[in-house]
């Protein structure tokens, strides 16, 4: 994800991200027995239990990022790249590319490019588990919508939108939720989600509260397993207000502007 600016807030209280924030000017961090690992799932804007990967010149702020134990490279950031300054990032290996900054580090293993910095490191310890998912049965009446709808609380197949939907506060159950280039979903009071297969975007899509809602008032749960069946794929210039829970992977296109939190397997 090129030129990202993920600014996702606490998966509980949901504060927002904050972009374009200037790199402290330091060395690489020593280690530290004095700093505490957080444990509280609240505290995190980003939970895996695969691996997270922030783009080139992706800024992302707002809270810790957790990795769950496993093989491979838990955390990579691109070049130049800024993760969680002020906050956590949590990975058996993490890898910061060439000027990549980062604050602190529970890691086992770093891997720093030319020029990268973090604040600490401390030792790896395993975030807290993702929110679980729970079951639940959507509907089967595929729903098309090509111009301005506002829709009520209830059960649907196939949603699909190429327009602006409304949605007006409650829980909705979606089989699958396709939205075509420009395509918005937008709430005007706090709204449940829940897509029992897959989020898939074009370009330029929008997902959020209207308004000064808060990021929470749109929980997006997206219950799928795989990635060809579930997760959330959007394109370039995508836009997200939203708190997003998903058993498969999250992931969008250049220059996504992102508000809320995420838990997924990949991000």
């Amino acid at each position: 994800m090129n030129s990202t600016r993920c600014h996702w807030g606490l998966l509980g209280a949901c504060m927002l991200w904050g972009c374009g924030q200037t790199a402290p000017k330091q060395s690489l961090g020593s280690e530290s027995d004095a700093l505490v690992v957080p444990t509280q799932v609240n505290s995190f804007a980003v939970l895996a239990t695969g691996h997270a990967t922030f783009g080139d010149r992706s800024a992302f702020s707002g809270g810790d990022v957790g990795v769950a134990p496993g093989t491979g490279d838990s955390v990579t950031a691109g070049f130049d790249a800024q993760i969680a300054l002020g906050n956590y990032t949590l990975g058996q290996r993490i890898v910061l590319k060439d000027r990549a900054h980062a604050g602190n580090l529970a890691a086992t293993t770093v891997v720093p490019g030319a020029g990268a910095t973090y604040a600490a490191l401390v030792a790896y310890a395993p975030p807290p588990a993702a929110p679980p998912i729970v079951a639940f049965t959507a509907g089967t009446t595929p729903l098309q919508v090509n111009a301005p709808t506002t829709l009520a609380p209830g059960n649907f197949g196939l949603v699909t939108v190429n327009s602006t939907l409304t949605l007006t506060g409650g829980t909705y159950q979606f089989q699958n939720l396709t939205l075509g280039n420009n395509a918005v979903v937008q709430t005007t009071a706090p709204s449940v989600v829940r897509v029992a297969g897959r989020i898939a975007g074009g370009n330029s899509v929008r997902l959020l509260p209207t308004g000064s809602q808060p990021a929470s008032a749109l929980r997006l749960v997206v219950a799928g397993t795989t990635d060809t069946a579930g997760g959330v794929s959007l394109g370039t210039d995508a836009r997200v207000t939203a708190i997003v829970v998903s058993r498969a992977s999250f992931g969008a296109g250049d220059r996504f502007v992102g508000k809320g939190a995420v838990a997924a397997r990949y991000f």
